[in-house]
């Protein structure tokens, strides 16, 4: 049993899947309120999640956004109690349309989930998905600049101050084609 604050395992680099910097281009947006709403089911440790059934007429949101840009963040700070709390953080671009700008408007003023892909899945892509707000939401903040990011909004999703117990827990399932399979269903609205 891991006490808490103290080590209990050596760590050892895994040579044939070292990391590669970046995201994805796709991630999974849910509104927090449906989050907690939701059945997470553990898996193997605390800090994965092997399953997630949205409650009825709730869906995740999908957001495809310029590849290189997306970049993931998780800093801690030492909390009154003396424990590390975390902040989670992730940056991504829409286009300026009026869906676009729809999104940015409704990203800025919710709270939300999201579940995000490296680039650095893994040795068995076991380590593909993490999940960014999982106990307290994240909140977008949206800058727009013409000359900036290629003429895109930029939207930062964060804690709005260090609330997360943890660094961005994993989703996984079975295996990679399990995972994206159940991903892709919280897209479509629980019967």
């Amino acid at each position: 049993m891991n006490e808490c604050g103290y080590l209990d395992a050596d760590i050892q680099p895994a040579c044939d899947a070292l990391p590669i910097k970046g995201m994805e281009t796709r991630i999974f947006i849910l509104n927090f309120e449906d989050w907690l709403n939701a059945t997470v089911t553990q898996g193997a440790t605390v800090d994965i999640i092997s399953a997630i059934a949205l409650a009825s007429t709730k869906e995740a949101y999908e957001a495809i956004v310029p590849p290189n840009f997306p970049k993931e963040r998780y800093t801690s700070e030492k909390g009154d109690s003396g424990y590390a709390i975390y902040t989670h953080e992730i940056d991504v671009l829409v286009e300026p349309t009026a869906e676009g700008k729809l999104f940015a408007k409704d990203a800025g003023r919710g709270r939300f989930v999201v579940i995000a892909e490296k680039k650095a899945k893994g040795t068995d892509k076991e380590d593909a998905f993490d999940v960014l707000g999982g106990d307290a939401g994240i909140e977008g903040t949206i800058t727009y600049d013409s000359d900036a990011n290629d003429g895109h909004i930029a939207i930062t999703i964060a804690s709005p101050d260090a609330r997360e117990s943890g660094p961005p827990k994993t989703f996984f399932n079975t295996d990679y084609a399990t995972t994206v399979a159940a991903l892709e269903a919280l897209l479509t609205p629980a019967a």
